[in-house]
């Protein structure tokens, strides 16, 4: 599964990497906000991994292109802001996942499954619609 990575930690960016890619998934890292499209677009990642305070860029716009411009990418989010109204929020810009920091590595990759496994049931469903009115 290819992953991408975007936040403000390097340290615990590289040691989310670490444990993601000894699971066996291709992940790259972003630390700036201004070349997270660019990532986006040259990588056409599975899964989007993301915090909302952002260097250089608004974590809130950039969800919500992401979500308009790349359909499929699964976007999590991690924050330790811990509002009801920030998760709202970024749900209704299309995240499909909050995770609150501090959170161990079994939990993210449990997360990250479970996105991928709700995103191929979705894919069979729309098949079996589209075989079914044919």
């Amino acid at each position: 599964m290819k992953i991408l990575i975007c936040g403000e930690n390097p340290l615990q960016l590289k040691m989310m990497k670490n444990e993601l890619e000894q699971e066996g998934d291709e992940v790259r890292l972003s630390w700036s906000g201004i070349d997270l499209m660019a990532h986006v677009i040259k990588f056409m990642p599975d899964v989007l991994i993301t915090e909302v305070l952002l260097p250089q860029i608004n974590g809130f716009e950039f969800i919500d292109n992401v979500r308009k411009h790349f359909p499929k990418i699964s976007i999590m989010v991690l924050s330790s802001l811990r509002s009801e109204h920030l998760i709202d929020f970024v749900f209704r810009l299309g995240a499909n996942d909050f995770v609150f920091k501090p959170f161990d590595p079994e939990t993210l990759r449990g997360r990250i499954l479970k996105l991928q496994e709700s995103k191929n049931s979705l894919l069979t469903l729309n098949y079996m619609d589209y075989v079914t009115s044919v």
